[in-house]
């Protein structure tokens, strides 16, 4: 049952602030961001202030939203209140928005340093020296990110290959780039 909506532009309201409203607000029902050509570029469901579904792309859950923060975009929204919250492909339990949301700057934030090394249209190439670094990431994400980074591809073509935000991806390959592991290609 649709009961309400609000809209309004991304670049005045700016994403944190509202998904901090919308939080606080304790909302509940479908949050649609829309890219300038018109397009939904990425749909958050809310159950009581909380994120309960994000999808953007080819990202999903907090993934998701982090990407969303991470690169945002000119474009506009609309919310929906509404009930009919979906029941599958869910976070369970609910996030808390307020707190995805700080993850979700303090990630853009580094996402930016790494990316003013590591460019999106860099592509890189090992150097033969040692690729060890200390990382909270999984081995296999590492390695696989390694082989793919090492491929030619660029440093924005890495961000696609896995479904995590593209801070995950530009921390490691910056951190292989400031120990001498991987270079400018």
């Amino acid at each position: 049952v649709i009961s309400s909506t609000f809209s309004g532009d991304l670049g005045f309201f700016g994403l944190p602030m509202l998904l901090q409203t919308l939080a606080q607000g304790n909302m509940t029902g479908l949050l649609t961001l829309i890219d300038n050509a018109g397009a939904p570029a990425a749909k958050l469901w809310l159950l009581e202030g909380r994120l309960r579904q994000a999808s953007a792309g080819r990202l999903a859950g907090e993934d998701a939203l982090y990407e969303l923060l991470i690169r945002p975009f000119p474009g506009t929204f609309a919310f929906v209140h509404r009930k009919d919250v979906p029941r599958t492909g869910v976070l369970e339990p609910s996030r808390d928005l307020t707190g995805l949301v700080f993850e979700g700057v303090r990630r853009h934030d580094e996402w930016k340093r790494s990316a003013a090394l590591v460019g999106d249209d860099v592509r890189l190439a090992a150097t033969g020296s040692a690729r060890d670094i200390t990382t909270d990431e999984p081995q296999d994400f590492v390695e696989t990110l390694w082989a793919v980074a090492c491929s030619g591809i660029t440093a924005r073509e890495c961000d696609t290959k896995f479904p995590v935000d593209s801070h995950r991806v530009r921390k490691l390959l910056a951190s292989w780039v400031e120990i001498d592991a991987l270079k400018l290609a």
